[in-house]
């Protein structure tokens, strides 16, 4: 199906929905705008990030005050590596409502640009909105658990990158608190205590990233024993 007949048949079934509940903007946005966000949706699936953030701003242009259609654009130009477009979209998706995926999102682009104090501020309010909209037992989720520990390496990628190797080391150690099985996190960690000479603990957390699956572990054990 191209993108036109999606668009068409998504406004037929909103106009013939009595609930709107297929949208994703709720149901006191227009329709078009839905329709054009349904078809960008659409768009991300296929990975034609290009159409994506064409049906996204279509969307914005009818309705400006909806943080989700801002958000998914930013999504199409991080995909895209255009991460100054990104970092705009996804800012004014904040500043319209805050959430853990825009702020994950946010903390992703500017660590691709390399803005390392701007990555470690929005993975900071990325991980908080997960507290607040899961509770003190956030750990617990399995929705979100594997999702923190990812946000927790880029943080901690951040924080080395920015020669803080104790809040670092810090943030290595909360992602493996909320997913011991993902290997990124004792790796990064393994580096960094490397850094500051403690070898033996290093030595160790990169046997547990190689058990894991780490790539790299081995490699980086065969160099230091």
């Amino acid at each position: 199906m191209n993108y036109n007949d999606y668009y068409s048949q998504s406004l037929q079934q909103l106009n013939n929905s009595p609930s709107k509940d297929i949208s994703p903007l709720g149901t006191k946005a227009p329709l078009e705008a839905t329709a054009n966000a349904l078809t960008g949706d659409f768009a991300l699936e296929n990975k034609d990030y290009a159409k994506a953030v064409e049906y996204f701003s279509k969307a914005i242009t009818i309705d400006r005050e909806n943080f989700y259609t801002y958000e998914r654009r930013a999504t199409g130009y991080f995909f895209l590596q255009d991460y100054t477009k990104a970092v705009e979209s996804v800012l004014q998706s904040i500043q319209l409502e805050s959430t853990f995926s825009n702020c994950k999102l946010a903390g992703e682009c500017y660590l691709q640009m390399t803005d390392f104090s701007n990555a470690i501020k929005y993975f900071d309010m990325a991980i908080e909105k997960s507290k607040k909209q899961n509770g003190a037992n956030v750990a617990n989720e399995p929705e979100y658990k594997n999702a923190l520990a990812v946000i927790c390496n880029n943080r901690g990628i951040s924080y080395f990158k920015k020669g803080d190797l104790a809040n670092g080391i810090a943030s290595a150690n909360e992602g493996i608190l909320y997913d011991p099985s993902y290997h990124n996190n004792h790796f990064i960690k393994a580096i960094m205590l490397m850094q500051t000479g403690k070898k033996t603990e290093a030595i160790a957390s990169f046997r547990t990233a190689a058990d894991l699956g780490n790539p790299n572990a081995l490699g980086a054990l065969s160099m230091i024993q």
